[in-house]
């Protein structure tokens, strides 16, 4: 019975150290990460990359970061890396911010955000494609082994209001980690690509 008030006094005490280390009178600075980056990996990717503040004072804690997608669409979430994948459309440019935070029972501090951003592709306003629309079919393959359907993709859009006649479009499409550009085109008049 001695040696487990003992034990028990030695758990208490070291919780009451470890809380010791996160009283909330003792102000904790927080500092921002540092090198934030975005790098577009394929197509519809991208690679958000930041390191920890070296100058961060680090007081046996574990900090995590906070990621916030700006544009083209919110989004927010919490990581313990220093990396984050992200597959979105990118064609109207992408920002993005992380902060340095500390949760505890009490309380979240954070830090500053950090920021980067990614510009929209250049190109000439109303040159851009207008009602691109896909459809999929699948079909039974009794004849492979391998896989027991086939699927075909068909997409069409609309030349872009004051795209000039020598424009030219191409279709790249993506499944899973697979990126491949379309192989038959359908062209308009003037030898346009209009359809995949």
């Amino acid at each position: 019975m001695i040696i487990v008030a003992h034990v028990l006094l030695i758990l208490l005490g070291a919780t009451e150290i470890l809380q010791a280390d996160l009283l909330p009178d003792e102000k904790i600075s927080l500092l921002p990460p540092v090198n934030f980056t975005i790098k577009v990996t394929g197509l519809a990717q991208v690679l958000l990359q930041w390191k920890p503040n070296p100058d961060q004072e680090q007081r046996n804690v574990n900090l995590e970061y906070q990621v916030k997608i700006n544009a083209p669409k919110e989004d927010d979430y919490e990581t313990r890396i220093t990396e984050s994948k992200c597959v979105t459309i990118l064609h109207k440019g992408f920002s993005a911010s992380v902060r340095t935070i500390l949760q505890n029972d009490h309380s979240l501090l954070a830090s500053s955000w950090a920021s980067a951003e990614l510009h929209a592709p250049p190109g000439s306003p109303g040159t851009s494609i207008v009602n691109l629309t896909c459809t999929t079919n699948t079909t039974e393959d009794n004849y492979s082994r391998l896989r027991s359907y086939q699927v075909s993709l068909h997409c069409t859009w609309l030349v872009g209001t004051d795209a000039p006649e020598d424009t030219q479009y191409f279709l790249y499409y993506r499944y899973g980690s697979w990126t491949e550009e379309c192989q038959e085109y359908s062209k308009d008049t003037l030898g346009r690509n209009i359809a995949c």
